[in-house]
């Protein structure tokens, strides 16, 4: 698996080679011909490289889905990665704390572990990570997400506000919903 990705897409199972194929044509779209993805390995998974900022990429698919959500045939959401360290608990505590600088001092802030593949369990890392950011922990009304995406051998992180995860499942469903009628 691709060990410096920037890009965490999902997919439907056993999608994730249309997925890779998907993902190289947005990136493409959104000005990146050097853009890769590949398969993590891990069903429904695929990790993306960018030359490009990974957040500004996101923006751009949004638009491309909020213009034509029908162009998108498999991926279904696309988070910006902003550090890629090994699955290693203080690898990842470190990272974390790292990328805790983006949290403004006003701002509260939660901490997301979606851990696949791997013996690390999300109820060590949480409070260790939390410990290390000296801001206010809000886990429902928070401006921030330290979003921690172990796959395996390497873990991606990011700090992100709402916006910056792209699910294109939900603006395709939206679209849909504004412009026909559903009768039972």
């Amino acid at each position: 698996m691709m060990q410096d990705f920037n890009l965490l897409l999902a997919a439907p199972r056993d999608r994730e080679d249309q997925a890779c194929s998907e993902a190289w044509h947005f990136l493409k779209e959104a000005g990146d011909d050097a853009g890769e993805a590949e398969f993590t390995g891990i069903t429904g998974l695929v990790v993306a490289k960018t030359m490009l900022d990974p957040f500004q990429v996101v923006k751009r698919w949004r638009d491309f889905a909020l213009e034509r959500p029908w162009d998108f045939h498999v991926l279904l959401k696309a988070t910006p990665i902003e550090l890629v360290v090994p699955s290693e608990a203080e690898k990842i505590i470190e990272a974390a704390e790292k990328l805790s600088a983006k949290i403004a001092e006003n701002e509260s802030f939660r901490i997301t572990v979606h851990n696949r593949a791997s013996d690390l369990h999300s109820a060590d890392l949480i409070p260790k990570i939390g410990s290390r950011i000296p801001r206010k922990v809000d886990l429902e009304g928070y401006q921030r997400m330290v979003n921690v995406e172990i796959l395996g051998d390497v873990t991606g992180l990011s700090v992100l506000v709402a916006d910056d995860i792209l699910s294109i499942s939900k603006i395709r469903d939206k679209w849909f919903d504004e412009r026909y009628e559903v009768t039972s």
